[in-house]
């Protein structure tokens, strides 16, 4: 298993290797109005090193950045706000949890190399992302922004050929004669 360097700002993340899966990362897409970059991140639900560095990156940005919650004078407790980290049954056993960001993401191969192809969906890789904090409707929330990617490994590259996969009609009648 690849290991994140550490951060340097406490409400910045940097996941080991995750599944990712509805990938924007080179062409924007409407989000909520807005044109946005994005993907979803999906992890273990027994990967406890992973989902204990996101809570304290979530916490870490509440306690940077709960002030915009208080403007009327009421504290907002940090379990009080709305946690972007899900648990799906249609994720089986994984934890998932959408990174958006309106600027473009760095994106890398596993050499560190610029990619400008879209990763295929189902690929592995690692992001970094920053939490932040604000008020939407009156729901106070915890948000991810997706700042980097690098790809480790990207499904198309794992694909069989069709050409290996079958062979041609007239061979298969020889086979059966």
């Amino acid at each position: 298993m690849i290991e994140p360097k550490p951060s340097t700002d406490g409400a910045h993340f940097i996941s080991g290797e995750v599944i990712m899966r509805g990938n924007h990362l080179t062409r924007s897409r409407n989000y909520y109005g807005k044109e946005m970059y994005g993907t979803t991140i999906l992890f273990s639900c027994f990967d406890n090193n992973t989902l204990n560095k996101i809570t304290e990156a979530m916490k870490a940005a509440y306690d940077l950045e709960h002030w915009k919650f208080c403007e009327d004078g009421t504290e907002t407790a940090f379990e009080e706000l709305s946690n972007p980290l899900k648990l799906d049954k249609s994720f089986k056993g994984k934890y998932f949890m959408r990174c958006i960001s309106s600027e473009r993401p760095g994106l890398v191969d596993a050499a560190l190399q610029k990619m400008e192809e879209e990763p295929v969906a189902g690929c592995t890789g690692r992001v970094s992302v920053s939490f932040h904090c604000k008020k939407v409707d009156d729901k106070k929330i915890l948000y991810p922004v997706l700042e980097n990617v690098q790809i480790i490994k990207n499904q198309a590259e794992r694909r069989y050929k069709v050409e290996d996969d079958f062979c041609a009609l007239s061979e298969l009648t020889k086979i059966t004669d």
